[in-house]
């Protein structure tokens, strides 16, 4: 169990890679994408093999991108915000994907209004904080059925961003993201359930739910799923996957990674003991925030 804020703020971090530009970068796609796009050819499916290709240096899959966002197809105009936003096979400019992205809204594509709440959301730099604007355009995502927007929308309503929390439209949100299987809805209905927000469930689903965030590379599903495994709850006990869980989940920059990673090498569930490496884990979260690690941090300097 966790505390409501840090639980719903973890959420957010973790779902980031998911789903800001989410289904689009993790969808299945046919293996061959041909050497011609126009603006009817590119699918959502499409557009995502053309960016996990971008991702291993293709410029050509950039390039099919640019020529097909330019005709208006809107998955490659997500697809190539995408890029942009985080710099993959482009310079990253945060301008750039929040225009090629507020162009593909206008078409009315779901998967763009989503993600252009999320610019509102958060700013990036690019424009002002506006969460009534993003929860509209997240609301207009989740009535067309986006999972995307589902999530983000659902985490608004946990955590109560620009205006009142609701745990129920919160859970019922992350479920209909969930059942169309979307990840980040997976792994925030999960940490909704660990927060007692829809009464008591099973370890076991609990687990299920992280599992499917893990398997989509979301940190934060995989730094609670290793409390499961290193505890043997609703999953066998596994303190060896407990360890590598944390250690991936702190590589992505989640506390908890960093905080569980850490205190199995003080005790020794790492399969070794690490004062250092502890210590350098407990002083990244401590910096982050977590006053858990804080306070083992100063336990441990004592001890050392």
């Amino acid at each position: 169990m966790c505390a409501l804020t840090a639980c719903a703020t973890r959420s957010e971090t973790g779902s980031d890679e998911a789903t800001k530009f989410g289904q689009s970068v993790s969808a299945d796609a046919p293996a061959s994408m041909g050497t011609q796009t126009e603006k009817g050819d590119v699918t959502r499916a499409i557009a995502a093999k053309l960016v996990a290709e971008a991702g291993q240096g293709s410029q050509s899959a950039v390039s099919q991108l640019n020529s097909s966002a330019e005709a208006g197809n809107p998955w490659s105009l997500n697809a190539l915000a995408y890029l942009y936003s985080k710099g993959v096979g482009v310079e990253k400019d945060q301008a750039k994907a929040f225009a090629l992205l507020s162009q593909a809204a206008g078409s009315g594509n779901a998967l763009a209004l989503a993600n252009l709440g999320d610019f509102y959301e958060n700013g990036y730099g690019v424009v002002p904080i506006d969460f009534d604007k993003a929860r509209t355009l997240y609301e207009k995502a989740a009535d067309q059925g986006e999972s995307v927007g589902q999530t983000k929308l659902g985490t608004m309503y946990l955590i109560g961003t620009g205006g009142r929390q609701d745990y129920s439209k919160a859970v019922k949100l992350f479920k209909k993201a969930s059942d169309n299987g979307d990840a980040g809805g997976s792994t925030s209905l999960a940490l909704a359930y660990l927060m007692g927000v829809d009464g008591q469930h099973a370890a076991s689903e609990v687990t299920r739910l992280l599992k499917i965030g893990a398997d989509k590379d979301i940190p934060v599903a995989k730094a609670y799923l290793a409390s499961f495994y290193q505890n043997g709850q609703g999953v066998p006990l596994d303190r060896a996957k407990a360890f590598q869980l944390y250690s991936q989940a702190a590589e992505k920059g989640v506390d908890l990674g960093m905080l569980g990673a850490a205190q199995m090498l003080v005790n020794g569930q790492a399969g070794r003991v690490d004062l250092v490496e502890a210590r350098r884990l407990f002083q990244q979260a401590a910096t982050l925030g977590n006053a858990d690690a804080q306070a083992k941090l100063t336990t441990l300097r004592s001890q050392m």
